[in-house]
């Protein structure tokens, strides 16, 4: 990376994300996976799965989002900056995740032969939109930043 670009290369963006997402992905994809396994494998094909699965991974990643700021964090800060904190860093994001998530989730159930890989499979679809708005929403805060 020369000194004149702001981009940084795929390699440092890939560890990047996976340093700042990755905790929190992990434990709501395994918390699903158990929802799928412990409930929906073997269901009828139903959307209220796919709600059911969305509402399990949203809260699951939030937690352990939160959890991960906060100690993250430096001594004394509240826990009410930590959600501040997430809530700027995910706001516009989770706003379009909670609707996409949900019905690509609740589609899959309803759509797949077996519920549990349509949660899974609508799952991924939506991780790809959530995290292209996370990275449109970084790149403006850095922006922001930036310019003052």
């Amino acid at each position: 990376m020369d000194s004149h670009s702001t981009v940084p290369p795929p390699q440092l963006r890939l560890a990047t994300w996976i340093g700042r997402y990755g905790p929190q992905e992990l434990a709501a994809t395994l918390a699903t996976l158990a929802w799928c396994w412990g409930v929906a494998r073997g269901a009828e094909p139903d959307p209220g799965l796919g709600v059911a699965a969305a509402a399990v991974e949203l809260s699951v990643y939030y937690a352990v989002a939160l959890l991960r700021h906060r100690s993250l964090a430096r001594a004394g800060t509240s826990w009410s900056s930590c959600l501040r904190a997430i809530a700027s860093e995910y706001g516009p994001a989770e706003l379009l995740d909670i609707v996409v998530r949900t019905g690509l989730m609740g589609l899959g159930a309803r759509l797949s032969a077996a519920p549990a890989t349509g949660i899974l499979l609508g799952s991924l679809c939506a991780d790809v939109v959530f995290y292209r708005v996370v990275s449109a929403c970084a790149q403006d805060a850095r922006f922001v930043r930036a310019s003052k």
